[in-house]
């Protein structure tokens, strides 16, 4: 503070916000090393004996408070909201066409009726009172590329074991091939007829199987196995399975699937039935679709060369008539080349044409 001389008044040689700055200072302080109430004069004492390291470190205190009241404050760092990817294009699985208006009318009807309506009791599922659990215990030696290998098992289908069976959770129905039914003695001749058409084999097409064919299925071992009676579609294609089981049968037997570890357990009338997979079969079925993937398309190469190449599409052309003998009365005319005398005459062949 100082005086004027000239006006008499007196004045400041700092700014208003320093004044605010060291009147801060002052409150800090304050509450730093102002002495307790007279009701606790032991903790009064205790202050007014602290030694100078105390007073050092109040003043510490506010100099730091000072720091703090001096540095800008920082907008914090906007928070990225982590928006879904759009999709680059689409997978197919294999699924039923669809079925006909009255009966997608009676599906519609219980899919609202369950959900709106549901029971006082629910309608618990058979083997629903099985829990399934999986846990380190049933983790491989080694997962090679976990997620990539197909669960392929081993089922009882048709009283023949079937090494080569592929669990496909994203099939809404149960494939047979035919030439597993020839091979497990089973005519393909006189199959119910099918009203099911499935799209996701070929891209874009609709599909229709040769018909329908029900087979009992058993997982498990002959001391804890369970039976199912299971409807097939029968197609005529090649393939590296036997068949494929879809969501209807994993919904029959209640049975869980572990891609990772390539294992599928569900319940059994003596406990929880355990199937594994196998790395090694997998991988096989792989290497062998490749094979028939190519197939396919030597397959089409040759169909459509034999198009190209068969001439019984074609009419069939006329053969030219035999050349008959030359006539020298009628494939010829006469004409009369001297005026005066009819005698002289020369024959011209009629096929000529008039010049």
């Amino acid at each position: 503070m100082f005086r004027n001389p000239e006006t008499g008044k007196w004045g400041s040689n700092h700014l208003l916000k320093d004044c605010r700055k060291a009147r801060k200072i002052y409150e800090a302080m304050q509450k730093i090393v102002t002495p307790a109430p007279a009701a606790q004069p032991a903790a009064q004492l205790a202050i007014q004996a602290a030694p100078a390291a105390a007073v050092a470190n109040s003043a510490q205190a506010a100099g730091a408070f000072l720091q703090q009241q001096q540095q800008p404050q920082q907008d914090a760092p906007p928070v990225i909201q982590d928006a879904y990817p759009a999709a680059r294009g689409q997978l197919n699985m294999i699924q039923k066409g669809r079925p006909s208006n009255r009966t997608q009318e009676i599906i519609t009807r219980q899919v609202f009726q369950a959900i709106t309506c549901p029971p006082a009791v629910p309608d618990y599922l058979r083997g629903s009172e099985t829990p399934i659990t999986f846990s380190r215990a049933d983790h491989p030696p080694a997962v090679p590329r976990p997620g990539h290998a197909a669960l392929v098992v081993e089922a009882l289908i048709g009283d023949y074991t079937l090494k080569k069976v592929f669990m496909d959770g994203g099939s809404g129905i149960n494939i047979i091939f035919a030439d597993t039914l020839r091979r497990i003695n089973r005519p393909t001749t006189d199959l119910a007829a099918s009203e099911t058409t499935f799209h996701g084999i070929v891209p874009g097409q609709a599909v229709t199987p040769m018909g329908t064919i029900t087979l009992d299925v058993i997982f498990g071992t002959p001391e804890n196995f369970k039976r199912e009676s299971i409807d097939f579609e029968v197609v005529d294609w090649k393939s590296q399975y036997h068949a494929i089981l879809g969501r209807p049968t994993f919904a029959r037997f209640m049975a869980v699937p572990h891609y990772a570890y390539l294992m599928l357990k569900m319940p059994g009338p003596k406990g929880v039935i355990t199937v594994h997979g196998d790395f090694n079969r997998s991988n096989s079925c792989d290497r062998e679709f490749s094979k028939i993937s190519e197939f396919f398309g030597m397959e089409e190469h040759f169909e459509a060369m034999a198009v190209d190449n068969d001439k019984t599409i074609f009419l069939p052309r006329k053969k030219p008539a035999k050349d008959a003998a030359f006539n020298a009365t009628d494939d010829t005319t006469t004409h009369q080349v001297h005026p005066m005398d009819a005698n002289k005459t020369v024959k011209v062949s009629s096929s000529l044409p008039i010049a």
